[in-house]
């Protein structure tokens, strides 16, 4: 498991508001924007199944293998807002399967990325807008 210095940090109110999908050549990009203030940290690592934060659900989603990142640093919506986010981009992807963002609980929330096996990826947060980026290795 890779995580930030400050994880799991909890001084931020981000909320995640788009997500996206690309090919490059030698990786694959995933970027999950935010709006918000505070310090996003983050931890990740391979799971077996993506599994949603409080119900203990099984997520289906496309996939052998699932790059989980835990994201803290997260706020709630506001009320009656639900956060549904479909990535775009998913069509240009040859490796990455799947991507799930899951709603804000408890001041974090989980970005889920499968694939058929376990790659190596690098993630790093961007600023203006604050952004997390996920780079995955392609055969």
């Amino acid at each position: 498991m890779t995580a930030t210095k400050g994880y799991p940090g909890i001084d931020g109110d981000f909320l995640p508001v788009e997500v996206r999908a690309g090919h490059h050549d030698g990786y694959e990009r995933i970027v999950v924007e935010y709006t918000g203030t505070g310090t996003l940290n983050w931890a990740a690592g391979y799971s077996e199944q993506a599994i949603e934060e409080g119900s203990g659900f099984v997520i289906d989603m496309a996939g052998d293998t699932f790059l989980t990142l835990w994201v803290s640093g997260i706020g709630y919506p506001n009320d009656g807002e639900s956060i549904d986010l479909q990535p775009t981009g998913m069509d240009q992807l040859l490796t990455v399967r799947d991507v799930h963002v899951d709603a804000p609980f408890e001041g974090m929330h989980t970005v889920f990325i499968g694939l058929d096996k376990e790659l190596p990826y690098h993630v790093q947060v961007l600023p203006d807008p604050e952004r997390l980026v996920v780079d995955i290795k392609t055969d």
